[in-house]
């Protein structure tokens, strides 16, 4: 996706485009500079401030094989979160193609023969998260490796990594303690670790390493998600504020398209935007809908 198109869809902040029953996945995830999002916790008891964090573009792109990839920094209100100063490494292709290249691990997780260090994660072949025209609903599954990897007394070992993309629907209302969010794109994120080698003995790991349940507003970026929580955290992380390419995220922007739809009259006959409230969704209903996430 062009930065032209991307800089359209922040500044709008409006409908999906593309052929019907296709997204342009590049509208809801934009990688632009002089950009945050700021999430806090909410829908599970024992939530508190310590699970609040923010998204950070970073001005420096970094140079991942000849490719120059945004770092996206997550920073937790606690200290000792295991996402807290990670670096996530997104690029778009000339084609449109949202990719994620790895991370750095920006501070050692667990202890002893658990500890993941100070790192990057590399993928050899990035995965594609999607598509310019992505089919909704529609799966996406990408398979890579990352080498170098070190964990516990363990270096050099090379892992096997798989992301399954679940787009599931264009959701009409999303609230948040930002505002309501129309045309919401839902999508289920599956990240797995199936196997680590050492070069001489493959160990089987089989192992999820992330399931989340997001919500993409176009133009803006995730709004709301859920996600595997610890035992006391908040199992929803829904929008506080923000801003895109420096200008302060605002629900509800209408798009073109929609100014369109409003002088010709045509609005009131489109049913997407004829919302009641048992098109909405919030924390609650997500809680209340899917329940944790399934292992």
């Amino acid at each position: 996706m062009s930065r032209l198109s991307l800089l359209t869809a922040a500044l709008w902040a409006g409908a999906a485009g593309g052929p019907a029953g296709t997204v342009d996945v590049g509208e809801y995830f934009p990688l632009l500079p002089n950009s945050r999002w700021s999430y806090t916790g909410e829908g599970q008891p024992g939530s508190s401030a310590e699970d609040d964090f923010s998204w950070i573009v970073l001005d420096d792109l970094r140079d991942i094989g000849g490719t120059f990839v945004t770092q996206i920094l997550t920073s937790s209100e606690e200290p000792t979160d295991a996402r807290n100063l990670d670096r996530d490494f997104w690029s778009y292709s000339g084609a449109g193609e949202l990719r994620y290249h790895g991370f750095r691990n920006g501070q050692a997780d667990g202890s002893g023969l658990t500890t993941f260090p100070v790192q990057d994660v590399i993928l050899d072949t990035p995965f594609v998260v999607g598509t310019a025209t992505t089919t909704i609903p529609s799966t996406i599954s990408s398979t890579a490796t990352a080498s170098d990897v070190s964990f516990g007394l363990f270096s050099g070992l090379t892992a096997t990594l798989s992301l399954e993309a679940e787009f599931v629907e264009i959701t009409p209302v999303v609230v948040t303690p930002a505002g309501d969010f129309r045309d919401c794109l839902h999508v289920i994120l599956r990240f797995t670790v199936t196997e680590v080698t050492n070069g001489t003995l493959t160990f089987p790991v089989g192992v999820g390493v992330l399931q989340a349940e997001l919500f993409l507003a176009p133009g803006v970026g995730m709004v709301l998600q859920d996600q595997d929580a610890d035992p006391g955290d908040a199992q929803i992380q829904a929008l506080e504020g923000g801003q895109v390419l420096g200008f302060p995220i605002v629900a509800d922007v209408p798009s073109v398209q929609q100014i369109v739809n409003r002088l010709l009259g045509l609005l009131p006959d489109d049913p997407r935007y004829n919302v009641n409230a048992d098109d909405r969704t919030d924390a609650a209903d997500v809680v209340d809908r899917v329940g944790p996430l399934a292992p």
